[in-house]
């Protein structure tokens, strides 16, 4: 049995990491996820305690970013950086393969991105193999970090939802009742944690547009920062046609919320994959996209709809077809059929074997 270690471990709330462990425990691998641990070399920490550990998979830096920018120094900096480089390049010469996924450009909070560039730029450099969510993806990262030379870089697709969550506990009229949704309207969801880089608020001023036509926006949500969850119900200024749900949603809630739309809006600025995309695909359902969210090789063009200005947005609002959004969701969902997980498995697989 081959043993490899996720980092760190974001599985609450995120199926991602247990779906692709699964996909690799058929291909032979045994497979342990795991937060950074404490200390000035963390992967010299996780390979002591586990001496038969092949393979190092490094999935989110956001914890190392973190602790790095806590000191205005450039000295101290440039130290951290050093024992970064001196953790994953020792973690080689002890005979295990450093792979890391890059599931976003930058993190999402917004570091200094001068100095996370740099950490990241190092780390593609010095990991011996780098995975990332598509050809497109790879392209944008190179040029993000300033990388040349990308071969180390393997492309594999985010695998579908199909089976992860559970059946809608009611039909669609019955779920909008129970909202308050007439049965009629055009319903436009957003979900996921809410954050300000997702644009959530174009969508709510495109909302605000329309006026009194039969349009519905659900936003729903864990909002980790008052100050924004405050904007937004501001923004939204009591439309009846916007309700907000500012929680974090379980897994049946989360489907009843999908079934009961007609189409999810995905507004964010940048993104490299997007695990809402995916389940909205795999869900059936149209997307609401803006123009630079076409770097996912994901996507099809049958099943977006999207927008590069707050105008065209508000157009697209405006002129919502429940019928034609039902025959892109189909789109979406048979796409989403591309993407298994005992593909996405083999795949890392190779990767990991290379």
């Amino acid at each position: 049995m081959k043993n490899v270690v996720f980092l760190p471990d974001y599985t609450k709330g995120n199926p991602y990491q247990n779906l692709l462990a699964d996909a690799l425990k058929s291909e032979g691998w045994s497979v342990e996820i795991r937060d950074y641990p404490e200390g000035t070399l963390p992967l010299q920490s996780i390979i002591n305690r586990n001496r038969h550990l092949d393979v190092i998979h490094i999935h989110w830096i956001t914890p190392i970013v973190a602790k790095m920018m806590w000191s205005q120094s450039k000295p101290i900096f440039l130290v951290k950086l050093f024992l970064l480089w001196l953790d994953v390049s020792l973690a080689k010469l002890r005979g295990k393969t450093v792979v890391w996924t890059i599931h976003n450009k930058f993190s999402h909070q917004q570091f200094e991105r001068k100095k996370e560039t740099i950490i990241r730029r190092m780390l593609f450099r010095t990991v011996n193999k780098v995975v990332t969510h598509g050809d497109k993806a790879t392209a944008v990262i190179a040029n993000a970090y300033g990388i040349s030379n990308t071969t180390k870089a393997t492309s594999v697709l985010h695998g579908n939802y199909e089976g992860c969550y559970p059946k809608p506990s009611a039909e669609k009229d019955a779920l909008r009742r129970e909202l308050g949704i007439p049965a009629n309207a055009s319903v436009i969801l957003c979900f996921g944690i809410l954050r300000p880089y997702k644009g959530i608020e174009d969508i709510v001023k495109a909302v605000n547009s329309v006026g009194d036509k039969n349009i519905v926006l659900y936003i729903a949500g864990a909002v980790h920062d008052q100050n924004y969850a405050n904007t937004l119900t501001e923004l939204a200024n009591e439309n009846s046609n916007i309700l907000l749900k500012f929680e974090f949603l379980e897994d049946q809630a989360l489907i009843d919320a999908l079934h009961s739309s007609d189409v999810v809006a995905c507004p964010f600025s940048s993104t490299l994959t997007s695990g809402s995309v995916i389940l909205a695909m795999t869900e059936g359902k149209a997307l609401i996209l803006p123009k630079s969210a076409e770097i996912l090789d994901s996507i099809t063009p049958n099943g977006i709809l999207t927008y590069s200005s707050q105008n065209q947005l508000e157009t697209i609002v405006h002129q919502l077809d429940v019928a034609k959004l039902a025959d892109m969701g189909a789109v979406n969902a048979k796409r989403a059929k591309e993407f298994s997980w005992q593909s996405v498995g083999k795949l890392t697989s190779k990767v990991y074997e290379k």
